[in-house]
């Protein structure tokens, strides 16, 4: 999400909260603490997974922690153990939550594009980025 920052803004005006390495627990905390603040907003995207496993629960409480918004998971593209797994929870959340979840396909969008992507395989460019940002704002529409 931090190399598509510069193009999110094709969804409106966005606050990006991003880091290299963030863990989902600590996606969770920063959901809920602002959730406790009264600064959720009405559209939330979450790119979770790419730094480890994620869990059905965890990506429960984190939609939890998030009520009331719209809620956009995005699938991972990571070439890890886990990527299939996360990508799994992640498509399951619609049916789990309703009409207020949506996913943002990533991993299918990039399906046989590494152009898109630097040398690592995981990290964006300019097209890719772009691609991110409008994957993210045709879901949240």
């Amino acid at each position: 999400m931090i190399d598509a920052a510069p193009y999110m803004g094709v969804v409106g005006t966005v606050e990006v909260d991003a880091a290299i390495g963030r863990q989902a627990n600590v996606i969770l905390g920063i959901l809920q603490q602002r959730q406790a603040e009264g600064r959720i907003p009405g559209v939330v995207i979450i790119h979770a997974g790419n730094n480890g496993p994620l869990t059905t629960g965890m990506v429960d409480k984190m939609i939890e922690a998030a009520q009331g918004s719209t809620v956009v998971l995005v699938t991972d593209r990571v070439g890890r153990s886990w990527e299939a797994g996360n990508n799994e929870i992640i498509r399951s959340m619609p049916a789990r939550w309703g009409a207020n979840v949506r996913v943002a396909d990533w991993y299918a969008a990039t399906e046989g594009h590494p152009e898109l992507f630097f040398k690592d395989g995981i990290h964006v460019g300019g097209e890719g980025g772009q691609l991110y940002a409008n994957l993210i704002a045709n879901a949240a529409a």
